[in-house]
Parts: structure tokens; C-alpha cells; sequence
């Protein structure tokens, strides 16, 4: 048993902690080696831990580590809902690198329910964890963006140019009035789905907008990661 002097530990939780995870704010939070282990696929194991009584540096903020925490132990989950701003980004990108398939499900979930919040930040997430009905639903609200903007917010040269791929085909639709789903066919290594083309040829831009599905869209921008 681990005798260090802990900040968290998961509420009601009566199994003995025997590691520490010191987050990047060297916040103490304690755990255990068998649920990280059997929760998830991305915590040091145990043959890793040469010594329990020291901590585990990881890079997460104490919060986000706090409420991971309970994902991987049969009690109820935190409502991530209520999360606000950076947290629950926070705790869905963490889910993801430890695949704490509990926590990756309810992050991503939430996030699709909210993408109008933060449709940047929300694209960002679904093309790097491939999350296409995230994308389909983030991308068409970040068209029309600027190009600074979107580059501070994709944080990364190949989405950013694979988002302007997307862009400039979008700003086309508007000057032809054309479907976009019709000018991606020729243009970008993916279809839209022949139904989305054929109920959406000559809709207002807005409509088109609103309503196309982007598919493939985000396997189009992992590709120029």
C-alpha cells in the first residue's frame, strides 16, 4: 500500500491504492495497477513500476486525471456534460491516448451533441481520433472561417490544407451554385453518398451547407496528418 499523501482519490473507492499518478500540475492522485491495467491500454503497466511508492509523471492536468479516474472503476461515470470549456477536450483527448474505451464512448458522444459550441475545436478532435460523423457534422460550420483562424485551430499543416482543400470548394458552390457534394466528386478522393447528391442538387449554398454530409471527410484530412 502506497503511503504518500494523496490530493485525489476516486470517491467511495475502497480498493487500496498502489500507484500514484503525479499530474503536470504535481498533483498526487491515487490508483490502482489492476484497473489501470484491465480499464485501459495506455497506463504504464505493472512490470513497468519499478517502485510504487513513486509516482508516475503523466501530462494531464489533475482534473482531467481526477475524473478518468472513474472510468476506470465500476462505479457511476461523472456526467461529462457539465464539463465547460477546455475540460472535457481535455479529459476526451486523454480518454484516447490511455483507450479508456469508457471514457473515449461519453466524450465523444458529447462532443457530437455540442459540435455547434466549438465546431474548430470539435473538427480538430474527430479527424485526429477519426470520428467521422463528428466531422460531418463540425466541417461544413467551419467553412467559412479564415484561413489564421482555422491554422491556430487545426494546429497542424496538413489538416489545415486539407481543410482549405474544402474551403475553397465551398466558396465555389456560392459564386456557382452548385452542390458541393456534386464539385467534391471530381476533385477529392471521396464520394458523397449518391442519395445526399441527388436530394441536394440545385438547394441554396445555405441548404447545401447545412445539410451534406461530408463523408470521407475525415479519413481526407488523418491521410495529410
Amino acid at each position: 500500500m502506497v503511503k504518500l499523501k494523496l490530493r485525489y482519490s476516486v470517491k467511495d473507492c475502497r480498493i487500496p491504492v498502489d500507484v500514484v499518478l503525479r499530474s503536470r500540475d504535481k498533483i498526487l492522485i491515487g490508483a490502482h495497477q489492476a484497473n489501470l491495467s484491465g480499464y485501459s491500454e495506455g497506463f504504464p503497466d505493472a512490470d513497468a513500476i519499478s517502485d510504487a511508492s513513486e509516482p508516475v509523471d503523466l501530462t494531464e492536468n489533475a482534473e482531467t486525471l481526477r475524473i478518468l479516474m472513474y472510468f476506470v472503476h465500476k462505479l457511476q461515470y461523472p456526467n461529462v456534460s457539465l464539463l465547460k470549456g477546455d475540460a472535457l477536450f481535455d479529459l476526451a483527448v486523454a480518454a484516447e491516448k490511455y483507450m479508456v474505451l469508457s471514457a473515449m464512448s461519453t466524450c465523444s458522444l458529447c462532443i457530437q451533441f455540442t459540435v455547434a459550441k466549438d465546431p474548430i475545436r470539435s473538427l480538430r478532435y474527430a479527424v485526429k481520433h477519426g470520428y467521422r460523423d463528428i466531422a460531418d457534422v463540425a466541417a461544413p460550420l467551419t467553412m467559412y472561417k479564415s484561413m489564421e483562424t482555422m491554422k491556430s485551430g487545426l494546429g497542424h499543416d496538413g489538416a489545415l490544407f486539407a481543410w482549405d482543400g474544402l474551403h475553397i470548394e465551398a466558396k465555389r458552390d456560392t459564386r456557382r451554385g452548385k452542390a458541393v457534394a456534386r464539385i467534391f466528386k471530381f476533385e477529392l478522393p471521396f464520394m458523397p453518398s449518391l442519395e445526399g447528391v441527388q436530394m441536394r442538387r440545385g438547394f441554396s449554398c445555405a441548404q447545401v451547407l447545412r445539410g451534406v454530409r461530408w463523408e470521407g471527410v475525415c479519413g481526407f484530412i488523418r491521410e495529410a496528418l
